[in-house]
């Protein structure tokens, strides 16, 4: 990562940079040369008089001139400070009224530009504004973008030819901070992982292991830089459960989450049926559109059931029913695999003594080409390592360094914009692609953006 002097940064991001000079939003035309203003050698204010000749304030071109007021109702200038980024500035504006006629304004709205200026009123509309008279309003300026923030303001009267008043409104953003990050876009396995925990009677013991070793889980997804997606289901419920159903990389302490998920309770069935309820879990009504489990079965990842339990599977249906069940949820047979943390085909002895044996678990995993840890065993990492192996693709989610003003961010890959097809999470101060937009790997991404002030003046 490099820090970018704002120059080149302004340069990077395509001539962001703006300078209105001396901070001030002009709202007409006037400029103080010496063709068209009040002070020139032709204008209003010449040697001869702002009557001239012709009986009008016409300069000798018999048009009027630049620098005349306007006439009616209208929004006098606006100044504005040039302002940093994640600061604000207080200016203010007026109204005139220039008829003859005592003119009611309903309101003032920002029309355009709204995220970056604000208006803030001492006495809330309506006003009453008599002949010759004003009414003042203040401005809240806080950029979103670096250079130029353009705005609209609108006013609304009651006069029968001015109805509506507006004015353009641009205030200058200046960034304290400009940055620029790169990264190669690498492969990386996309995997979603189904649990299904036994909650009979007798797995108190095995649910607190799985607690406890549930940061070594998330540690190994993590150190593989696996886009994962986790949920928990029962061998008798196939509802996800827990408070954040679905868990990946950017659930907020989800080592945490994911152990506190896993302790299911040991109030269910004691006719354990975990075949089953893994794959009614992946499929309809659940997995529907609405459904409590929509969204945990992506399209682009690869599937990983994990089955924890003391216990054979107790499902109705066969286990060729099963396993041809599971992996026709996927193109390719290949990107689906069945685990288990269980007793084996032959049983196993456990601390607390024999656990009977598991064959029909042992032949569905078997017929899915899956893996076996047993559950009287400590070691049950074999798992979920093998996780990896089921699909590679290109990573989806960038961290940032800083935190960014979101509206300065701008991608390109291979020097290529890229305005859609990415989101920022600022929860997780993270850059995320779309599944269908993520860059290609071995593609280069850069990412320019703009850090708010840390003090304000």
């Amino acid at each position: 990562m490099r820090r970018l002097g704002l120059p080149l940064l302004m340069a990077l991001c395509g001539g962001l940079w703006a300078c209105q000079t001396g901070g001030t939003l002009n709202l007409d035309d006037d400029d103080d040369d010496a063709s068209g203003d009040d002070d020139d050698a032709t204008g209003d204010d010449d040697a001869t008089g702002d009557d001239d000749t012709s009986g009008d304030d016409d300069d000798s071109a018999g048009d009027d001139d630049t620098t005349a007021p306007p006439e009616g109702i209208y929004l006098v200038p606006i100044e504005l400070d040039d302002t940093l980024l994640g600061c604000e500035f207080h200016g203010g504006a007026s109204i005139v009224n220039d008829t003859e006629e005592t003119v009611t304004v309903s309101d003032v709205i920002v029309a355009e530009g709204g995220d970056a200026l604000e208006t803030l009123f001492s006495v809330s509309p309506p006003w009453e504004i008599e002949p010759g008279g004003t009414a003042g309003f203040g401005l809240i300026f806080h950029p979103t973008l670096v250079g130029d923030n353009p705005a609209r303001l609108l006013a609304f009267t009651d006069h029968p030819d001015h109805p509506e008043v507006d004015a353009d409104a641009v205030g200058t953003g200046v960034a304290d901070d400009d940055w620029m990050e790169a990264f190669v876009v690498e492969e990386t396995a996309i995997v979603d992982v189904l649990w299904v925990v036994d909650n009979s009677c007798s797995m108190e013991p095995e649910q607190d292991t799985l607690a406890t070793l549930g940061a070594h889980v998330i540690d190994f997804l993590t150190a593989e830089g696996i886009d994962y997606q986790l949920g928990v289901v029962t061998t008798d419920n196939a509802q996800l459960q827990g408070d954040e159903p679905i868990m990946d990389p950017l659930t907020l302490d989800v080592a945490d989450v994911f152990a506190s998920t896993v302790q299911v309770g040991t109030a269910g069935s004691g006719t354990e049926q975990p075949l089953h309820h893994a794959l009614a879990a992946l499929s309809p009504p659940l997995s529907d559109p609405g459904g409590p489990n929509d969204g945990f079965l992506r399209d682009d990842a690869g599937l990983a059931v994990i089955v924890l339990t003391d216990e054979d599977d107790q499902s109705v249906e066969s286990v060729d029913e099963i396993v041809t069940g599971l992996q026709a949820l996927k193109a390719d047979a290949s990107q689906v695999a069945l685990n288990a943390i269980h007793p084996g085909e032959s049983g196993c002895t456990a601390p607390d003594g024999w656990i009977g044996a598991a064959p029909r678990l042992h032949a569905a995993v078997d017929l899915a080409s899956g893996t076996e840890a047993s559950v009287c065993e400590t070691d049950w990492s074999a798992a979920w390592t093998a996780v990896p192996d089921l699909l590679l693709g290109p990573r989806r989610v960038y961290p940032l360094t800083f935190t960014p003003v979101p509206t300065t961010i701008e991608v390109t890959v291979d020097g290529a914009l890229l305005d859609e097809g990415w989101t920022y999470d600022a929860e997780h101060n993270a850059l995320v692609f779309d599944t269908d937009s993520v860059p290609e790997a071995g593609t280069e991404l850069l990412v320019y953006y703009a850090e708010p002030a840390d003090e304000c003046p």
